[in-house]
């Protein structure tokens, strides 16, 4: 690449912290949020500003589900009404409710048109945030994930908001335009279902 990213230490690449896709789920009163209605202008500014040195940014786009501070103004939503366990803190967490199908219709819009407006103020990309116990993540999490219809149950139906989330930004932007998934490498893996191990491979007997 041309210019300042040729010079030593110039990054190719930077990925911005979360920017919520909904206005009304927010973590904390600190968080920024780039939905249909937030002024594009100071994301242009960021992304542009990120841009000074020759490489590309990507946003972060992020959902808190049920990870809402207690008091905040707004929605508290989950897969299931499980909420966060805080041990005696628990009451610093938001009590979530279930979210229903036109909730989860909606809010993989809202992916979309956050994409769509970072694609607009310059961005290069987005990252789909799918880690550190948010939304996305809460619905691939069984012990979070207590649904019995198709958002619920086996991995496949766990990962569908996910997965649509990921199409429908996919779609909604240019075919340029980077879409990624962050994932969380481990998650306390007694929670999930147990895989079948393969058999081992047959081996030659020794001559």
């Amino acid at each position: 690449m041309d210019g300042a990213a040729d010079l030593p230490g110039a990054p190719g690449l930077l990925i911005t912290g979360n920017v919520m896709v909904h206005g009304e789920a927010l973590t904390g009163p600190a968080d920024v949020v780039l939905d249909a209605a937030a002024p594009l202008e100071p994301f242009t500014q960021w992304a542009t500003a990120a841009k000074s040195g020759g490489g590309a940014v990507w946003m972060q786009i992020n959902h808190p589900g049920r990870q809402i501070q207690a008091g905040m103004p707004g929605v508290v939503w989950g897969p299931s009404a499980v909420g966060v366990d805080l041990g005696k803190h628990n009451s610093r967490s938001g009590r979530p409710v279930a979210m229903t199908p036109e909730r989860i219709e909606a809010t993989v819009a809202r992916f979309a048109v956050t994409a769509v407006r970072a694609e607009a103020a310059g961005f290069d990309g987005v990252e789909i945030h799918a880690a550190h116990g948010y939304l996305l993540s809460q619905f691939l999490y069984p012990l979070v994930n207590r649904r019995t219809d198709a958002w619920g149950g086996p991995l496949e139906n766990r990962a569908r908001m996910l997965l649509d989330v990921v199409r429908a930004v996919r779609a909604a932007v240019s075919p340029s335009f980077a879409v990624a998934v962050e994932l969380s490498s481990a998650t306390n893996d007694a929670a999930w279902p147990a895989e079948p191990t393969p058999p081992p491979a047959p081996t030659r007997p020794t001559p």
